[in-house]
């Protein structure tokens, strides 16, 4: 059951990521909070190995595909960062420039 769930995932993310891809091009240029792309095509390799996993099987191969899994994961999240901060300050009434604003960030 788990593993339609998560291919299920997959499949939703692949979307959302070739939407958003399309979305870019259709833009003509790229900007800093089009780095979240890279995290959700972490997300749909993510589900996709996890819902593959039992079809795999134990051995070197799903282990080396989780060692890619938790490289993403350590180097594509911190992206997200960058994304906040770029949604903060393209925000409507400079929200990001209003004190609290600037306390939540400087929290982060």
């Amino acid at each position: 059951m788990d593993t339609f769930i998560f291919l299920g995932f997959a499949v939703a993310y692949l979307a959302l990521l070739i939407w958003g891809i399309s979305l870019v091009v259709a833009r003509r240029r790229a900007v800093v909070s089009d780095l979240a792309l890279l995290v959700v095509l972490g997300l749909v390799y993510d589900n996709t190995v996890i819902g593959l996993g039992t079809m795999i099987g134990e051995g070197a191969a799903l282990e080396g595909l989780n060692s890619a899994r938790y490289w993403m994961h350590a180097l594509l999240t911190p992206l997200l960062v960058l994304v906040a901060w770029h949604v903060l300050i393209r925000a409507p009434a400079s929200a990001g420039r209003a004190p609290h604003g600037q306390q939540c960030w400087r929290s982060a």
